[in-house]
């Protein structure tokens, strides 16, 4: 009973702290959810991806919208497939209908956006966006 009540207790505070929309997603985990919402590259501030909750994808560059597409998280994507052991998920972006999907691993996804591109290996790092 005690412990019980322990871990109700740090629920309530972490709740407190982190908002309970952030609270419901850290313990879903759903890639899904957790990605929604604005992203800035740690390489360029001036660089923001928004993943929206109808499955549209945007690219802002110095605060203009430079390019929309649509994203959904996948279990495999360029012949790869989620190893669940070291990898969150997989992230895939369309091109358009012409052109081949683009293909990320999730590598984690908890405040900080890490992505890794395949088949290239270039590593995307962003933080979220607090409004």
């Amino acid at each position: 009973m005690k412990n019980t009540i322990k871990i109700i207790i740090v629920i309530l505070s972490t709740s407190a702290l982190l908002g309970t929309t952030d609270l419901l997603d850290l313990c879903n985990n759903d890639p899904e959810q957790m990605i929604l919402g604005k992203w800035v590259s740690e390489e360029d501030s001036e660089y923001v991806w928004e993943f929206l909750s109808n499955g549209a994808h945007q690219t802002y560059t110095d605060g203009q919208l430079t390019r929309e597409r649509s994203w959904q998280i996948v279990n495999e994507c360029e012949g790869e497939t989620v190893d669940n052991e070291y990898d969150f998920a997989m992230l895939e972006l369309s091109r358009g209908s012409n052109l081949p999907s683009q293909c990320f691993v999730v590598q984690d996804l908890n405040g900080v956006l890490t992505l890794l591109a395949l088949p290239q290996g270039r590593l995307h790092i962003f933080d979220r966006v607090v409004d």
